[in-house]
């Protein structure tokens, strides 16, 4: 049988699944891709501060305000910086920055007198942290809070 341009060479379909293939192949190296280049950014985990209590506590009275990081990454929760400030009688005062340890757990310590019935808010401040190295390094994200 004589090719005609309707009925092609007979090697159309042939062609055709190559080109799917082809495609198939794009698309599958494409999505691959993407993912790796995902993953390259690394990780982010929420992280949150909440503080619990605070006071003036010990034989010098100093000024203590208590408090945890959670986050549902385990490795978000040591050595985080908390920047604890006062608002007292419309001004911020700065506290303590505090470092939380294993568990999330922190304290900040100030001089006395500074948790009285002047003080309006309590702001906590949680910084951004990497952990690890590289492209694949996890991000713990920081946050804020304000306690009335």
């Amino acid at each position: 049988m004589k090719p005609t341009a309707r009925t092609g060479t007979g090697s159309e379909p042939a062609r055709r699944q190559g080109l799917r293939a082809v495609a198939a192949i794009l698309a599958t190296a494409l999505t691959l891709g993407l993912l790796l280049a995902a993953a390259a950014e690394g990780a982010r985990a929420p992280s949150n501060v909440l503080a619990f209590t605070g006071g003036e506590f010990g034989p010098d009275h100093e000024t203590v305000v208590i408090g945890v990081v959670r986050s549902p990454n385990r490795r978000c929760l040591s050595g985080r910086r908390i920047e604890v400030t006062l608002t007292k009688d419309g001004e911020r005062i700065p506290l303590d920055v505090a470092r939380s340890g294993s568990n999330g757990g922190w304290q900040a310590r100030g001089p006395s007198g500074l948790l009285g019935p002047g003080v309006t808010a309590i702001h906590l401040e949680l910084e951004k942290r990497r952990v690890g190295s590289g492209p694949g390094a996890l991000r713990c994200r920081g946050d804020r809070e304000t306690l009335s």
